[in-house]
């Protein structure tokens, strides 16, 4: 509710401040000249009717509109985009008219604008947070996908199910995957996909229920450990990225009732995970692992995300629940500092997570391989392993102990 009555309220200044600059611009600006005056500054002086003028009128009353459809919808991801990038853009220019002009009343206008960007990005970002992790986001994004998988800790058997829907020059390709793994049986993962039309998914709060070629499946599941992991941070989203990942239920227990081709796959008390992807394009490049241990009878959860920014570095988000704490290393320091490295498929990583440093390698097992179609074209190969060697280091003040799963879930998404 304060987002929306916030943004209502900037929708009225744009459109005052609008008025004043077109209307009354002689009196505006004798009040900007009296201020500057007693700085030291030069006044700026009135130019009267102008196409600039003009100009700054339909800019203020088309910003007053945005801020008003924002505060009735905060979910209007384009409107909050033009914003953004309104105020980014005249906060530019008036730190380069101070430098053109060496006058500092451009630079007073600069801060006012620049506090107003920060301000639209703080409440963007609240906004973000507040959405249900899993709930489709707006302004239906080129690729979303929900998954969750469960694992059978004492046979290694591991069942990971998915929805996804990819927008492409024909439409929208919409499919149900389920991938079984069973190192039990000496068979490499069994990989089903069926466009939707020709499967069956229902996916709701603490259940999944599906079937695809001979297989059908019905999960349940809770929490009690861990919040959600906003793994592809809000503040990143509020900045105007396309992608996201929240890591919806990252410690969830899972109740199994499946089938693949008549055997029954059934067990109680499996530890896993529910998720949910969405972006104007696929993650090409991206490595991702999530690890759930037992640390002394409690669960920990260990989870991560690495993509690549440029040639040689990489933005690494990392999450940890650990003793009842969730610590996260995904600010904008954090996410270039954060050290993640692959041989071959070995992985390792580094990061700080408050008075925390953490160490992890990873050896994905058998990999199962999925062809994802992209909304550019194309496709991507994403090689997801369910056996995967996890070991974590935690160091701190109070706290040092090494985690060990032969369970974790890696997944390496790269060009087909």
């Amino acid at each position: 509710m304060m987002i929306r009555s916030t943004l209502r309220a900037y929708s009225f200044v744009f459109l005052a401040s609008g008025v004043s600059f077109v209307f009354f611009e002689r009196p505006f600006l004798r009040a900007v000249g009296w201020a500057a005056a007693r700085a030291g500054a030069a006044p700026l002086s009135a130019a009267g009717p102008s196409l600039w003028l003009g100009l700054t009128g339909s800019l203020m009353a088309v910003i007053a509109l945005l801020a008003l459809r924002l505060g009735q919808d905060p979910g209007r991801g384009e409107a909050w985009n033009a914003l953004l990038l309104s105020k980014l853009v005249s906060s530019l220019l008036f730190v380069r008219f101070a430098a053109a002009t060496r006058n500092p009343v451009f630079l007073v206008a600069a801060a006012v604008d620049g506090g107003i960007l920060a301000h639209l990005l703080i409440l963007r970002a609240a906004h973000e947070r507040s959405l249900d992790a899993l709930a489709p986001r707006r302004d239906a994004p080129a690729y979303e996908a929900w998954f969750a998988r469960a694992l059978q800790p004492e046979t290694g058997r591991s069942l990971w199910v998915r929805a996804a829907r990819t927008r492409t020059d024909s439409g929208w390709d919409s499919s149900v995957w389920a991938v079984f793994f069973d190192p039990r049986a000496g068979k490499a993962p069994r990989v089903l996909r069926r466009p939707r039309a020709q499967a069956s998914w229902e996916f709701g709060e603490g259940f999944c229920r599906g079937g695809v070629d001979g297989a059908r499946w019905d999960l349940s599941w809770n929490d009690p450990a861990a919040p959600a992991f906003d793994v592809v941070p809000a503040w990143l989203r509020a900045a105007g990225l396309g992608r996201g990942y929240a890591s919806a239920v990252p410690a969830a227990r899972f109740a199994v009732r499946a089938e693949l081709e008549g055997e029954p796959w059934s067990f109680d008390g499996a530890p896993g995970g529910v998720g949910h992807v969405w972006g104007e394009t696929l993650g090409r490049g991206w490595w991702w692992t999530h690890a759930i241990f037992d640390d002394a009878g409690r669960p920990a959860v260990f989870e991560a995300l690495s993509a690549p920014l440029a040639p040689g570095l990489r933005a690494t988000s990392v999450w940890l629940r650990l003793e009842g704490r969730t610590l996260s290393s995904c600010g904008a320091w954090g996410l270039v500092s954060n050290s993640s490295r692959r041989e071959g498929d070995a992985w390792s990583l580094s990061a700080r997570l408050g008075e925390l440093k953490i160490e992890a390698t990873c050896l994905p097992g058998d990999f199962a391989r999925l062809d994802y179609p992209s909304p550019r074209g194309g496709a991507l190969v994403c090689r997801h392993s369910a056996r995967a060697r996890l070991t974590l280091r935690v160091r701190g003040r109070c706290v040092e102990k090494t985690l060990n799963s032969t369970a974790a879930a890696v997944e390496y998404a790269e060009r087909a």
